[in-house]
């Protein structure tokens, strides 16, 4: 009788097609089952079991591809030339990251986010990520201009490089993707982690730390102007390396 009721419910079957009983086929194997009711319960069992992802996209060749075409989880190999490459980013990352003005501890506006978008672009996601790590070390540590090293700033560098290669790296650029890119950058590794940073730095302080809240005021109105700003910078450069060829020069 329930079963009867829903093989009537017209949106419960649009959802059932939108998953796959075209001939009757379970989700599961590729069996034919008997009749179409048995094929409906199994979808229905199989809508409220599976994760949403699979359950919209069944096929997981298919699913892989349309991932690709989203994000790059992929980067290329990592040779002497890659080496190179990365060597050269992260001592263009350090000098950029120098030339910025602001209070490290609160607010502080610069040029790092260039070499971060040419990183993920050339490098892809995962030695982008090592090669922010790496920068991060070196300008903290070796190079530090007297602010003190903090792990977590470590992690958000792995984070940027990580976003930066999977929105940039072998993707098409343009300016929806540059725009949702930035936002997300900006989103994760600045107003969240730096801000969270900073107050568990000011914590470590004594009780002269501003509230989390607080600083996140002080700091939002930046990264909210710097959003467009960054993604027009980004989205020109980006545009430049892909006109004079240098990606596949490196390929």
């Amino acid at each position: 009788m329930i079963l009867d009721q829903m093989l009537k419910n017209k949106a419960l079957s649009r959802t059932i097609s939108s998953v796959g009983v075209g001939k009757y086929e379970l989700l599961s194997g590729g069996a034919e089952c008997g009749n179409r009711k048995e094929a409906t319960a199994a979808c229905i069992f199989r809508i409220h079991h599976r994760r949403p992802w699979s359950m919209l996209i069944p096929n997981k060749k298919f699913r892989e591809m349309l991932i690709m075409k989203i994000l790059s989880l992929h980067g290329p190999k990592f040779d002497t030339k890659r080496m190179a490459l990365a060597a050269m980013l992260i001592a263009l990352q350090i000098i950029l990251e120098k030339l910025s003005i602001g209070d490290p501890a609160v607010l502080k506006i610069g040029l790092g986010f260039i070499a971060t978008a040419l990183i993920g672009f050339l490098l892809g996601p995962w030695i982008g990520a090592l090669s922010m790590i790496i920068n991060d070390l070196i300008s903290n540590t070796l190079l530090s201009s007297g602010a003190m090293f903090f792990p977590g700033f470590t992690l958000s560098a792995a984070i940027s490089g990580i976003i930066a290669g999977m929105f940039l790296y072998q993707q098409q650029i343009n300016w929806r993707r540059i725009l949702i890119y930035e936002f997300c950058q900006i989103l994760i590794t600045n107003v969240f982690f730096t801000t969270l940073w900073l107050y568990l730095m000011g914590i470590g302080q004594g009780s002269s730390a501003m509230p989390f809240m607080a600083l996140l005021m002080v700091r939002l109105p930046k990264e909210v102007i710097s959003w467009p700003i960054e993604a027009l910078i980004v989205l020109t450069l980006l545009k430049a390396v892909e006109r004079a060829g240098l990606k596949t020069t490196f390929d």
